[in-house]
């Protein structure tokens, strides 16, 4: 828009060119058009000109409604303020802007809008956003198309407000921070923590119910199991113990010589009894099922039993494969052939192995002692009850068991036990 030296207003189209700085004096030449207001100028070229510049327009304070009409009786269009500089006050509606820059506001009074142009303008306006209530000084500009003969009147589709520096827009009063839209998502927050409480809330119920299930079951198994250990081994010796009494007292009168061998066995029965107490008594208050890994385990199981003789474990298979009660059914094993090793077979190496075999797990103790024959290896009968507690807790597990040793050698006693998925009976591999 250019202000001629009468003060006439110009509209120029520049072609292949910059535009002109606002304020800056240029001469001006194109191919002149009309829309019936004003003289037009398209596909215009410019130069600077040393001629006296045309003052700066005056300022009008304009309202909406003396700028478009009142509400209700049309939009009434008044080409006198083309290239006016007006002053206007609205609240911001819209806001475009490309790369970073804005390039148009939207301003309204409630019912009607009115456009302004900030794309020429360089400077900073971040701080603008929907919601404010502004005051905008521009130069007015008439929307039109030029004139064309078959046209009745020429179209004029509205005003806009061109900016010329980054000061023509004045924030007067910024929005509120509760807004409708924050308040939405507020709520939307609020109900979506309230949906997650009630969610880790049906959780942690649900957790907690599982975690009790799982400890009465861990109770359970640990009462089953030491009903197990004291019927199978305790019970049964004292019961043997006290029928050796009474055949004591029964060879008294019968067969005097027998006494002192009824008598002997009763007490190797009793000693058994107590060392098995004692077992138990060890294993309801140590944690060696709570190590990490099975070597750990035999390790401290077998600590206090080792009267300085040397240990060795190397068991490569993992303690998720075991449940509590199976471990603790072959660190009995374990601990039965490692004090038999030391008490016994007076040995001073004691090695420990275990690995995967396919669907088997293969464990074996070895040591250094005196070793003896397995075909003569002392029995209940002669008061000797750890071999046989060997085997009834490998047949507990449906595995096997192989003695090898001789005088002098040594012994090493090899087992294998299936794996969960191969046993017959799964609840007795838990038991």
């Amino acid at each position: 828009m250019i202000t001629t030296e009468s003060g006439n207003q110009i509209r120029a189209t520049i072609a292949n060119q910059g535009v002109p700085a606002v304020g800056r004096t240029v001469e001006v030449a194109g191919v002149p058009e009309t829309d019936l207001f004003n003289i037009n100028l398209s596909r215009a070229v410019w130069r600077p000109a040393n001629c006296v510049p045309a003052p700066p327009p005056g300022i009008n304070d304009m309202s909406f409604d003396k700028l478009l009409g009142h509400p209700g009786e049309g939009v009434k269009l008044n080409p006198y303020y083309n290239g006016r500089g007006i002053r206007i006050t609205g609240d911001v509606v819209a806001i475009e802007s490309s790369e970073g820059h804005i390039d148009s506001i939207v301003i309204s009074d409630g019912e009607r809008i009115l456009n302004i142009d900030a794309g020429t303008v360089a400077g900073d306006m971040d701080d603008i956003a929907v919601g404010c209530k502004v005051e905008v000084t521009g130069i007015c500009i008439l929307e039109t198309e030029n004139w064309r003969p078959s046209a009745l009147f020429p179209p004029a589709s509205g005003y806009r407000i061109a900016l010329r520096q980054p000061k023509d827009l004045r924030i007067l009063v910024r929005p509120p921070w509760w807004t409708p839209g924050r308040l939405l998502v507020v709520i939307g927050v609020l109900a979506a923590l309230l949906a997650g409480l009630l969610a880790w809330t049906a959780v942690k119920k649900r957790f907690d119910a599982m975690i009790a299930k799982a400890q009465t079951k861990a109770r359970v198994g640990e009462r089953t199991r030491l009903a197990v250990e004291l019927h199978d081994s305790i019970a049964q010796n004292l019961t043997g113990a006290a029928m050796e009494i009474r055949s004591a007292r029964r060879a008294k009168s019968a067969d005097p010589s027998r006494i002192d061998r009824h008598l002997d066995l009763a007490a190797a029965t009793l000693d058994s009894c107590r060392d098995e107490l004692r077992n138990c008594i060890w294993d309801l208050r140590n944690l060696t099922l709570d190590d990490t890994t099975i070597d750990e385990a035999m390790r401290r199981t077998l600590q206090q039993h080792l009267a300085g003789a040397h240990l060795d474990v190397h068991f490569q298979a993992g303690r998720a494969l075991f449940s509590d009660n199976t471990l603790h059914t072959i660190l009995r094993i374990v601990r039965e052939l490692t004090i038999n090793a030391v008490r016994h077979g007076e040995a001073t190496e004691i090695k420990i192995e275990g690995h995967l075999d396919g669907d088997n797990v293969l464990f074996s103790v070895e040591d250094n002692g005196c070793g003896f024959n397995p075909e003569n290896a002392p029995s209940v009968g002669d008061g000797h009850f750890g071999l046989q507690g060997i085997r009834e807790r490998i047949e507990t597990l449906e595995g096997t068991i192989k003695i090898e040793s001789t005088k002098g050698r040594g012994t090493k006693v090899a087992m294998s036990i299936p794996l969960p998925t191969n046993r017959k009976d799964s609840p007795q591999w838990a038991r």
